[in-house]
C-alpha cells in the first residue's frame, strides 16, 4: 500500500510541477509580449469601455504583476501563493471577458502570438481551463504540503 501512496504523491508532484511551469511560461510570455508592443497594448486597452479610463496604469501594472507571479513560482515556499494569485488574476480576466462578450460590440484583443487568434469565446474557454489548472495546482500543493507535514510528524511516511 505504501508504494501505491508513494506513486500517487509522485504524480501529484508532477502535476503541480507541470502546472507551475505552464503558468511561468504563460505569464512571462504574456508580460513580455505586452511590454514589447506597449504602445499598441495601451491603445487597445484605451478602446475598452471597462478600463479605458485607467488604461495606462493597467498597461503598466499588468505586465509587472504577471512577472511577479512568475517569479513567485520559482520559490518553492511561495508556489502555493503564486497559484492563488494566478487564480485571482484569471478570475478577474474571466469577468472582463464575460463583460466584453455581454456588453461590448467589438474590442480588439491585446494578446500576442497564438492567443491573439482566439475569439473572445475561445479566450473565455482557455481562461476557464487555466483557472481550473490553477485550482488543481492549489488543491494538490495544499495536499502535498499537508502530507509532507504529516510525514515529518511520523503520522504518514513517504519515501522519495
Amino acid at each position: 500500500m505504501k508504494k501505491f501512496e508513494m506513486r500517487i504523491e509522485q504524480w501529484k508532484k508532477k502535476i503541480v510541477d507541470v502546472s507551475f511551469l505552464f503558468f511561468i511560461i504563460l505569464f512571462t510570455y504574456a508580460a513580455t509580449s505586452k511590454l514589447l508592443i506597449f504602445e499598441t497594448f495601451h491603445l487597445q486597452l484605451e478602446q475598452s469601455p471597462f478600463i479605458g479610463m485607467i488604461s495606462l496604469p493597467v498597461a503598466i501594472i499588468l505586465p509587472g504583476v504577471l512577472l511577479v507571479i512568475s517569479f513567485l513560482f520559482f520559490i518553492t515556499k511561495f508556489r502555493l501563493i503564486a497559484f492563488y494569485f494566478s487564480l485571482a488574476l484569471l478570475i478577474i480576466f474571466n469577468i472582463y471577458i464575460l463583460g466584453v462578450l455581454i456588453f461590448a460590440e467589438s474590442i480588439p484583443c491585446s494578446c500576442g502570438g497564438v492567443i491573439n487568434t482566439f475569439s473572445w469565446n475561445e479566450h473565455l474557454i482557455f481562461n476557464i481551463g487555466c483557472s481550473l489548472l490553477a485550482l488543481l495546482g492549489i488543491a494538490l500543493s495544499y495536499d502535498l504540503k499537508t502530507t509532507n507535514s504529516r510525514s515529518s510528524t511520523g503520522a504518514v511516511e513517504l519515501n522519495s
